[in-house]
């Protein structure tokens, strides 16, 4: 799992395990701040494996679209993420990781807000939003914005699918 958290959510674990090698990330403080709970009942108990993700460049009234899954590292796409109770976010590396050196499993934090359209993830100082397009106990489609890249004027969408295992 490396969408860009890029930040896609998965380009996010590279930087939080660079953040980890070096010591600057600290434990996560788990707090409930999920006032939600029939979103809460979709995400917990679930290994979210993602299974496709689009970019989406847009400059300008210009736009582009790739399916960008393919793309992904192989050893990237049976990592999982796991929502816990007290706001607790568990990244899995997955059986094939693809950097040793990198922990099999990053701690950090999850809340949703904006009547639970909205998940915070935080890992260590760095934390990102995503956008809730789609939620089932079967699927998970979530919605990634940056602004300015790949290069200035332009923005990135994400979107990526995610299902249990």
């Amino acid at each position: 799992m490396k969408a860009a958290f890029t930040f896609s959510m998965f380009g996010i674990a590279i930087l939080v395990a660079s953040c980890s090698l070096s010591g600057h990330n600290k434990d996560p403080e788990p707090k409930d701040c999920n006032p939600f709970p029939a979103v809460n009942d979709l995400l917990m108990g679930k290994h979210w494996v993602e299974t496709a993700e689009t970019t989406i460049i847009v400059s300008g009234n210009d736009s582009t679209s790739s399916n960008s899954y393919p793309n992904m590292a192989s050893c990237s796409r049976d990592d999982f993420m796991e929502f816990k109770p007290n706001s607790l976010l568990i990244e899995d590396n997955g059986p094939n990781k693809c950097v040793p050196i990198v922990p099999q499993i990053l701690e950090g934090t999850w809340c949703n807000s904006n009547n639970g359209k909205t998940l915070t993830f935080t890992f260590g100082n760095m934390s990102g939003d995503l956008e809730i397009l789609s939620l089932t106990a079967q699927q998970m489609i979530l919605q990634e914005i940056h602004t300015d890249e790949p290069k200035k004027g332009q923005t990135k969408i994400m979107i990526s699918t995610h299902e249990p295992r």
